[in-house]
């Protein structure tokens, strides 16, 4: 008799680099482009959960036994954690609408301040220079700027020392400032984000291996928690509730080469 197994079994290890580029629903149309989402730390998808209810006999015969078993809803569930920070991935997160921020450069005369001692007040504009403060808009007092107020010239905070010869209430600042380029997102702007997402990457544990995997319908919202400061680098992390959309949720897609 044989003593040893001499069959082969070839394990069908996967371990897979790549990327996700998202295509967004708009009132229930696909857009027929996508965004890259950028580095993504972890892309996990659940297998599916399906909703039962069973039948017990309350039969003497059988009293207390299984007897039929109705198969209710299924769902899916998956995880996207993102390390890129930009103003797509926030819209995502946030349920919210990005605006491009593009303001020239210029100047400005006696914008008037309410000001209290130990307080910040905010200038109308950020990225400020050549601060001025005075009592009044036809000049007054012109104060010392280090001694009766402090300016965060990045953000265009204004702070009064307790110190300061400057009283409680109105002041008029002159300043200039410089050009802003960024983008801002509005939170909360929507009820819902909805998205088709593909994984496209390659499968290192087997010969590197061209994977696509299609979630073709999927809700996504924000489901961890958002450090602002932390010692970690912070990420972004979604939670995906894969939908089905003309009798597709997901599909695989392997291919050799």
């Amino acid at each position: 008799m044989p003593t040893e197994n001499n069959i082969r079994f070839d394990e069908r290890q996967f371990k897979s680099s790549g990327e996700v580029a998202c295509y967004l629903y708009a009132a229930g149309i696909l857009s027929s482009t996508a965004y890259d989402m950028g580095y993504i730390d972890d892309f996990t998808l659940s297998g599916p959960k399906v909703a039962s209810e069973e039948r017990i006999s309350k039969r003497r015969s059988d009293y207390g036994q299984k007897i039929k078993v109705v198969m209710g809803s299924k769902t899916q569930e998956g995880k996207l954690v993102l390390t890129d920070f930009n103003a797509d991935n926030l819209n995502m997160a946030f349920l919210g609408e990005s605006a491009l921020i593009n303001n020239a450069s210029g100047t400005v005369a006696d914008e008037e301040v309410i000001v209290k001692k130990g307080q910040l007040s905010r200038l109308a504009h950020r990225l400020v220079s050549d601060v001025v403060v005075e009592s009044l808009a036809t000049g007054g007092i012109t104060y010392d700027a280090g001694t009766d107020y402090e300016v965060d010239v990045n953000f265009g905070f204004i702070r009064i020392p307790e110190n300061s010869t400057i009283p409680d209430g109105s002041v008029f600042v002159s300043y200039s400032h410089a050009a802003e380029k960024g983008f801002s997102v509005k939170a909360d702007v929507k009820k819902i984000i909805e998205a088709k997402l593909v994984f496209s990457g390659r499968d290192l544990a087997r010969d590197n291996r061209l994977v696509e995997i299609t979630i073709h319908k999927a809700n996504l919202v924000l489901s961890g928690d958002l450090p602002i400061i932390a010692d970690k680098m912070a990420t972004l992390e979604l939670k995906v509730d894969v939908l089905a959309v003309n009798n597709e949720s997901v599909t695989y897609v392997e291919i050799e080469g």
